[in-house]
């Protein structure tokens, strides 16, 4: 191999063909060459482990695409060639954004050498559920119809699907339910519904609003002499799903490391041993990560409060 590609014109009445320029840069043999569809470009890639795009207005080279640890076996353009596909002789499957020119996903798709990848044809009848989205399958199917196959070295063929517009569809889909849920946690604490407020901040991350919150419950709390409004919060508490629980219990050992804030933690780890059986509490996965940032501030609070009782008032 001459490490070089050739590009040549094609008379269609005589078949006869005519150089149209080379294509240099590679450091060793190339072994695919793809034209893009819909723009003026071609790539290439090479035992040298690179992918190289060149254009083919005046042939030079306009990105260089680095990563692969094999030979680069076998290119593909997708997505109206806004994005590439490459397959090496390690089996690894790589996804690149062409004008970025960085790789955005790397699959170990074969045991052996990939030595072919096609693109299906749109019409192919490969519609699955996926696991992921099961319950919207049917919705998200609709906006997926490109496939390609690889074929390689292990004696097999694996069918893969660009799932680009159904995660697309799926970011919107949650960035409109946290734009909706934002505005309900807003209404709930205009309505001073604190409690079901209290849940959306921990289901949209918001340590600070949740802070705000247990300070206001906790001002109502010592201020009643009945038990109703702490007796909710550890109801609440028990409502609480194990993702929730992780997470305020994670804000509480922030908390408990300011004077300002502890007692607010505090007032949380209370609701939470009343509300939650020491065995549940075990299944927590980041269970003894709370216990040992917990305890250490604690026992300080605790020696802080016993010395302030002994200082005689004046």
């Amino acid at each position: 191999m001459d490490k070089t590609a050739k590009l040549w014109h094609i008379n269609l009445k005589t078949m006869e063909l005519a150089n149209a320029g080379i294509l240099s840069g590679h450091k060793r043999g190339v072994w695919c060459a793809r034209f893009s569809k819909n723009l003026q470009l071609v790539a290439t890639c090479s035992g040298d482990c690179t992918i190289k795009i060149f254009s083919l207005l005046d042939k030079s080279c306009i990105k260089t695409l680095e990563g692969h640890q094999f030979a680069v076996l076998s290119i593909l353009f997708i997505e109206n060639s806004s994005k590439l596909i490459s397959v090496d002789g390690g089996g690894i499957l790589r996804l690149w954004n062409v004008k970025k020119g960085i790789c955005e996903c790397v699959e170990e798709g074969h045991n052996e050498k990939i030595w072919s990848l096609r693109e299906l044809p749109n019409d192919i009848n490969l519609q699955q559920k996926s696991e992921d989205i099961e319950e919207e399958t049917d919705d998200f199917n609709k906006l997926s119809d490109s496939y390609w196959i690889t074929g390689a070295a292990d004696g097999l063929l694996t069918i893969w699907r660009d799932n680009t517009k159904i995660m697309k569809a799926l970011t919107q889909k949650e960035a409109t339910k946290k734009i909706t849920d934002q505005q309900t946690l807003s209404n709930l604490l205009q309505q001073n519904h604190l409690f079901e407020a209290l849940l959306y901040t921990l289901d949209l991350d918001l340590p600070f609003q949740c802070l705000k919150i247990l300070q206001r419950l906790s001002s109502d709390i010592v201020a009643t002499s009945e038990n109703d409004q702490l007796q909710k919060l550890i109801n609440i508490i028990k409502r609480l799903s194990k993702i929730q629980l992780s997470a305020l219990l994670g804000y509480s050992t922030q908390w408990n490391t300011n004077s300002r804030t502890y007692s607010v933690a505090q007032l949380v780890l209370n609701c939470v041993l009343r509300a939650i059986p020491p065995e549940d509490l075990i299944e927590l996965p980041n269970i003894e990560n709370i216990v040992q940032r917990f305890l250490p501030y604690s026992l300080r609070h605790q020696e802080r409060i016993k010395i302030s009782e002994k200082v005689p008032l004046i």
